[in-house]
């Protein structure tokens, strides 16, 4: 509110808010991109436990059975 009673023109103000609503999409667009890479990070990291888990379960079934 404060920037709207600022004795910069109305033009500089204008722009002002406009830069600042582009640095904080860009802000946004980065931190989406790192929210989407943590979680494929996370969705490969939690396959590879499933897998390795039932690899030593179908082990564990072979050494049981034998």
């Amino acid at each position: 509110m404060a920037i709207l009673f600022a004795p910069q023109s109305g033009k500089e103000t204008r722009a002002y808010l406009s830069k600042q609503a582009r640095r904080g999409r860009e802000a946004l667009g980065e931190a989406r991109h790192e929210v989407f890479e943590t979680g494929r990070e996370l969705f490969e990291k939690g396959r590879a436990l499933a897998d390795e888990a039932a690899g030593m379960m179908e082990r564990g079934i072979r050494s049981f059975e034998s």
